[in-house]
């Protein structure tokens, strides 16, 4: 009956044609099973209907934002069919096709990833020329000696070098052992990189644990929100029995 007339929907009609439409809607609903009511009463529970439906929906739509989306759409869900179609007929539409814009929940945890932790920047190599003497020269001189059977290498306590006077090639072979010597390449220290890490790791925790606490927070204002809006349709309930019987008196 509304959708047939748009004018009563919207309230553009004057207090006559206004009170003739409902004279009219209320002999249609005495059709049915059900209870009596006079225009009046009538038009007061269409109007009760129409401000709790749009009380649950704005309720959604502030409380469930698009980093929510799959609360968002059960919180849609919860809405009865009556709420929809009533929805419908006073054009209050979700946007987009399910509630908000259609927005994947992994691009959401994605996003909400990349605030909470910050990409890690690699340190690169850095070459260093070392000193002859180096903590691990009597280590390399051992490998180059077992690897090449034209050395013939002599330690000493205090960890020189000596080339056998038989070697043809002992100046060669010594000045190319400095060389190699001198040119030690060295991984960086990963310490710095670590403690970013590390205290990217805690601060994801304790955002991570600042949403859940949030989130809760969230819930419980639906659930008293909901309750809320129980006691309310149980008053309006109550307020139409409550005429119902004075009637009958």
């Amino acid at each position: 009956f509304l959708r047939n007339n748009p004018k009563m929907l919207n309230c553009q009609l004057n207090r006559e044609s206004a009170r003739r439409s409902w004279m009219d809607l209320r002999k249609i609903l005495h059709q049915y099973e059900g209870p009596r009511k006079t225009w009046e009463q009538w038009r007061k529970v269409w109007r009760d209907i129409r401000t709790l439906t749009k009380a649950k929906y704005l309720y959604v739509v502030k409380h469930y934002t698009n980093d929510k989306l799959h609360e968002t759409l059960t919180a849609f869900s919860m809405f009865g069919e009556n709420d929809k179609i009533i929805r419908e007929t006073l054009g209050i539409k979700p946007k987009g096709q399910q509630g908000l814009p259609a927005k994947s929940s992994r691009k959401v945890q994605r996003t909400i990833l990349r605030k909470v932790v910050k990409p890690k920047h690699e340190t690169p190599l850095v070459h260093v020329k070392q000193e002859p003497n180096t903590e691990n020269e009597d280590y390399q001189q051992d490998a180059e000696a077992e690897n090449d059977p034209f050395a013939t290498l002599d330690y000493n306590y205090d960890h020189t070098i000596t080339f056998c006077d038989t070697h043809p090639n002992a100046e060669l072979r010594e000045r190319s052992q400095m060389e190699f010597k001198n040119n030690v390449t060295e991984e960086p220290s990963h310490e710095c990189s670590t403690d970013k890490g590390v205290d990217a790791l805690v601060k994801m925790g304790q955002d991570l644990m600042e949403y859940f606490r949030q989130k809760s927070k969230e819930d419980e204002l639906f659930r008293q929100e909901q309750l809320r809006l129980m006691r309310v349709q149980t008053e309006a309930i109550q307020s139409i029995a409550n005429s119902l019987e004075k009637m009958k008196k």
